[in-house]
């Protein structure tokens, strides 16, 4: 059942009649329900949604059938791109293509049943097992193990990316993943740098072992440990294995950046305004504050001199592992030139977020932050990056839109509570730096 909230969203967007129903998992269970009657689908949960309003909305479904867990994506398209999308469904069923929708046509919404993926077209084949074992054989011969490897999925993004496991039941595993054609170039760009790396304990990184440029996909090393975002949630994480974690972060910085792609600030002053707005349509009452807020961090960025150093891109406790050995750090996909503070930044925000969602404690975001940053000092033998405080700002307006695409049940009071962090951080960037930029409204609230 729709919230209010997600009413008013539904109303105010007349441009996707099928929105309505891809918010509410019961009218998408009847969806698929009826369009795939074989699996006996007994219930659905909402995985990843993607909304850009007036134009499209992507969701994806994790299904509880009689026969186990299976996955489904359906999209909500304006009236003309839907005619599009029909007549191309029309064409691959006449070719007899398994590759066709299920359409819904009076709510102008296209669903596809897992591996089968528009974007990912590498997908279908790393899921069957004779295609995958083919390929393994012919690209990591000497990895005779993984032939007969199990896919395990651990992620999956409709039309972006999926992330699975490769399992023997032996010692031999590996990680796969599918991109579509925007990531997929600079993942293996950042996988083939970090190939030629050397370093230094604690720092651990996972190796590229072969890929597919046809299919887009990319099979890298497995590294074993417990995740950061679990370890944080009890009490065995003490601050001198925050601080080690800083040191290795500190590792990932000074490495040599060759080939790798350059962060434009430009991009990353567009990720923000273009957070700020979808916020911005999904809580109106809080529109004039983000569009205060927003182009102040937006200017900050684009006046920031451009910094050399390999950056994660995407830095935060699930991107962490921790070992008897060392620190693993994965995910390299978006892996670039850039901004040390900027995984600073974005490593903050998240915590700051999960002390919102309440999954840490009151306090503990900073507690955590202090260990890192007094680890990765050591480590480098410098400060923390300067800019720490204006991109922790510009990364919880990055992740305010994610109460809704999360579909948190108080989602409108979850972007107000990130809008309220964000202007305290951006608060004290301005005091240290001296820059006299009032925030205005949002001086009235408490963060």
């Amino acid at each position: 059942m729709l919230s209010n909230p997600d009413r008013r969203i539904v109303a105010q967007d007349r441009n996707l009649p099928g929105l309505a129903l891809l918010l509410d998992e019961h009218h998408a269970l009847s969806l698929f329900r009826t369009a795939w009657p074989q699996h006996r689908l007994q219930r659905l949960a909402t995985t990843y949604l993607r909304y850009k309003p007036g134009v499209r909305c992507l969701a994806g479904y994790l299904g509880h059938t009689r026969d186990g867990p299976m996955l489904w994506h359906a999209k909500a398209y304006t009236a003309d791109e839907y005619t599009n999308v029909r007549d191309a469904a029309a064409r691959a069923s006449s070719d007899g293509s398994a590759s066709a929708p299920a359409l819904l046509d009076d709510q102008c919404i296209a669903a596809w049943h897992f591996p089968t993926d528009r974007k990912l077209v590498g997908l279908s084949d790393l899921a069957s097992a004779e295609p995958r074992a083919r390929w393994l054989r012919e690209q990591l011969p000497d990895k005779t193990a993984l032939w007969r490897a199990r896919l395990e999925t651990l992620r999956y993004k409709p039309e972006r990316r999926y992330v699975g496991k490769l399992t023997t039941g032996v010692r031999d595993e590996a990680l796969a993943k599918v991109y579509d054609q925007r990531d997929f170039e600079n993942a293996w760009r950042a996988a083939k740098t970090i190939q030629t790396w050397t370093v230094r304990e604690p720092l651990i990184v996972a190796r590229p072992l072969g890929r597919s440029k046809r299919r887009r996909f990319i099979v890298s090393q497995w590294l074993a440990g417990e995740p950061l975002s679990e370890l944080l949630l009890g009490a065995d994480c003490s601050a001198d294995r925050l601080c080690e974690i800083g040191a290795a972060l500190a590792e990932f910085h000074r490495q040599v950046p060759d080939h790798l792609e350059r962060v434009a600030r430009e991009h990353e002053a567009m990720a923000v305004l273009a957070a700020a707005n979808a916020a911005a349509w999904l809580c109106p009452d809080l529109a004039p504050r983000l569009r205060r807020l927003a182009p102040r961090i937006a200017a900050e960025l684009l006046a920031a001199p451009a910094e050399q150093r390999p950056i994660h891109g995407d830095f935060s406790a699930d991107q962490i592992l921790v070992a008897a050995h060392g620190i693993g750090i994965i995910d390299y996909d978006r892996t670039r030139v850039g901004d040390p503070a900027a995984d600073f930044g974005t490593f903050i925000a998240q915590l700051e977020r999960n002390e919102v969602c309440g999954t840490l404690p009151v306090g503990r975001a900073g507690e955590v932050a202090e260990a890192l940053n007094d680890g990765y000092c050591r480590q480098a033998r410098c400060a923390q990056p300067s800019k720490t405080d204006l991109y922790v700002a510009a990364g919880l307006l990055r992740l305010a839109p994610h109460g809704f695409r999360n579909r948190l049940v108080d989602w409108p009071v979850h972007i107000e509570h990130l809008l309220q962090r964000a202007e305290r951080f951006f608060r004290v960037y301005s005091r240290n730096e001296q820059i006299a930029i009032p925030i205005g409204a949002g001086e009235r609230f408490g963060a």
